[in-house]
């Protein structure tokens, strides 16, 4: 074995580390998932739904695999936020098979309720950090989203 596929071995059983021991914290402690469905009354992957649409509409096909969740489960998330009366559904123009699903009044309403207790818990974690913690949370963030982003492009 090289130094350098040795190298690469150890750091990749790093990164497995780091990703193994950040999975069961980052929605419950850092995002304070349990607490968020409890104000909202709204399991997570709604919330995550209506947290894409806020770029726009978007097809079901491209929130399922955005959200990682297959066509058949998200359907059923759907259907609850357009009871809800947060999103509606409509076909597309250029292709009659695709449905968009797009945020409503209400559901923006909703959103926006939701992007302020997500500014809560950042505010909370602020109290206890550094202001140069603070910052490199921010960096370390910006470069996860970053490079997520690069791996995101090489699947599909």
């Amino acid at each position: 074995m090289t130094k350098k596929s040795s190298a690469d071995m150890v750091l990749a059983e790093s990164i497995t580390e780091y990703l193994l021991a950040g999975l069961p914290v980052l929605p419950k402690k850092l995002l304070k998932t349990d607490v968020l469905q409890q104000t909202h009354a709204m399991p997570v992957s709604q919330m995550q739904i209506l947290i894409l649409l806020r770029s726009g509409p978007m097809s079901v096909g491209d929130l399922s695999r955005r959200l990682g969740i297959a066509k058949p489960n998200i359907t059923p998330l759907i259907n609850s936020l357009h009871t809800a009366e947060l999103v509606s559904r409509f076909r597309d123009e250029a292709d009659h098979r695709i449905t968009r699903v797009q945020l409503l009044p209400k559901g923006e309403e909703r959103l926006q309720a939701i992007i302020h207790s997500y500014r809560t818990c950042v505010s909370d974690w602020m109290e206890k950090l550094s202001r140069s913690e603070t910052k490199e949370l921010n960096n370390a963030l910006a470069t996860l989203l970053r490079l997520l982003s690069v791996l995101s492009a090489e699947d599909g």
